[in-house]
């Protein structure tokens, strides 16, 4: 009978481990449930802007492509006339329809970024204006840059002020950066005005447990059902917030607080906190910076938490940290560094930090370095990191090529200035100042200048 109720509960801790996987990928699956309600959720119809004057060459070759619906290679076609004719507005405009159309959100609100400092948007195109702002906006705060997807959704609602999947990205922008009052008020105030957007409730939920809330959380998923019955992933909110309110267990300190799945061993919480706080103090001296407010580390089943994790990360700071159970044993103490710099660097930029940035210090923060890189001479497009805001919607290989290099950067920057340039130039970010004068006033030259002479050296 004792072997039968330890196969039993081993059975049970493993189906609650399941359900608590499938939920993590149903919350971080936003960005693929937030249409449906917007002034943009009618079917979009992709088409260029419209020429009143002869176009150079570029341009019949993109179209000709962009009509056979070859969106991918249009906006390659489309960019480089844009780069060939800086002045001429259509190739950008028609860059960032065929990148959206081709589901490269990233490089497509780039080019419409690009197009907007010539000219406005043709009125007949603003529904795909707004499809690039949004899906652009939610491939930001995903990648690290809350900031840019705040400033999406503001362009967004200055149209379209009632616009409610506009209001959605507010709201999760808010939460990406760690505000939770604010995004709670936000996200409370859409499903008032528009009951039946559903995305919302599931940042609610997620919101309120993360602050141990499980009431709350609860009177949410039952305001979902009393409003749609039939919603999607009800009962997927239903299992979360019981699991949650029955979470295993937890420990805190004044900067830290470490939360562990049902089935969690007891002495996990007290392990992860105790790394965490050798983190953050090594963290403190080096970079002569830390986080103003508690920062959450939430112990998730599997790897990392969610599917827009890279494949190449071992954990994720989303508003939160979020640490794999299978790694508690396998060098915990460089991945919390790698982490707890993501979030000391959310608060002194106040969300602005590039991502480029974020990431070269993050991995030198966990003791890693970068050498040489093969051809590097040869990769001229690495002089433009500043304008990604995203690596995931570049191929496999130059996304993981990005990262790396990211890693040069960095270190370059800290042996030539240290950490009080660091420090500068985080404080003018959360100042607002652009991100090109923040760069040369700390760091003492152009990106592109610093990045074409480590290339050649490389």
């Amino acid at each position: 009978m004792q072997l039968t109720m330890q196969k039993a509960t081993r059975v049970l801790t493993l189906m609650v481990l399941i359900i608590l996987v499938l939920i993590g990928l149903l919350l971080l699956q936003i960005t693929r449930t937030m249409h449906g309600h917007g002034k943009g959720s009618q079917e979009l119809v992709w088409e260029l802007p419209t020429s009143d004057h002869a176009m150079p060459p570029e341009w019949d070759e993109g179209s000709s492509e962009f009509h056979g619906k070859e969106y991918a290679r249009a906006a390659r076609s489309f960019a480089s006339g844009a780069a060939l004719y800086p002045s001429e507005v259509l190739f950008f405009q028609a860059a960032a329809i065929s990148f959206s159309a081709a589901s490269q959100a990233d490089s497509a609100l780039v080019y419409l970024n690009g197009s907007e400092r010539l000219a406005v948007f043709p009125v007949k195109l603003q529904p795909l204006r707004r499809h690039i702002l949004l899906e652009g906006g939610f491939a930001l705060a995903d990648g690290n840059d809350p900031n840019g997807a705040l400033d999406a959704a503001r362009r967004i609602l200055s149209g379209w002020p009632d616009d409610s999947d506009g209001m959605l990205l507010q709201g999760y922008g808010e939460a990406r950066l760690g505000h939770a009052v604010a995004a709670e008020d936000l996200l409370g105030r859409l499903v008032g005005a528009h009951p039946r957007q559903v995305a919302a409730y599931k940042t609610l939920v997620q919101l309120c447990l993360q602050r141990g809330d499980a009431d709350a959380a609860r009177r949410w998923v039952e305001l979902l059902a009393k409003t749609d019955p039939q919603a999607s992933g009800l009962d997927a909110l239903r299992q979360m917030v019981e699991n949650g309110a029955a979470a295993g267990p937890q420990v805190a300190s004044e900067r830290l607080r470490v939360s562990c799945p049902s089935g969690c061993s007891d002495d996990v919480p007290r392990r992860v906190l105790d790394e965490a706080e050798q983190a953050w103090s090594y963290l403190d001296g080096e970079l002569g910076l830390q986080s103003p407010r508690q920062v959450s580390i939430l112990v998730v089943p599997g790897k990392g938490g969610g599917p827009e994790l890279p494949a190449w990360a071992d954990a994720i700071y989303d508003g939160q940290i979020r640490v794999p159970l299978d790694h508690l044993d396998n060098g915990l103490q460089p991945i919390l560094r790698h982490e707890l710099t993501h979030a000391f660097f959310a608060e002194a930029s106040k969300g602005r930090v590039p991502l480029w940035y974020n990431e070269g210090m993050a991995q030198r923060m966990q003791g890693l370095t970068l050498d040489n890189l093969p051809d590097a001479a040869g990769m001229s497009w690495l002089d433009s990191l500043p304008q990604r805001r995203n690596f995931l919607d570049l191929d496999e290989a130059r996304a993981r090529l990005a990262y790396r290099y990211s890693l040069r950067l960095a270190c370059e920057l800290w042996q030539q200035r240290g950490s009080a340039a660091m420090r500068d130039y985080l404080a003018d970010l959360a100042d607002g100042v652009p991100d090109s004068s923040a760069f040369r006033d700390a760091f003492g030259s152009s990106y592109a200048t610093l990045s074409a002479r480590i290339r050649a050296g490389l």
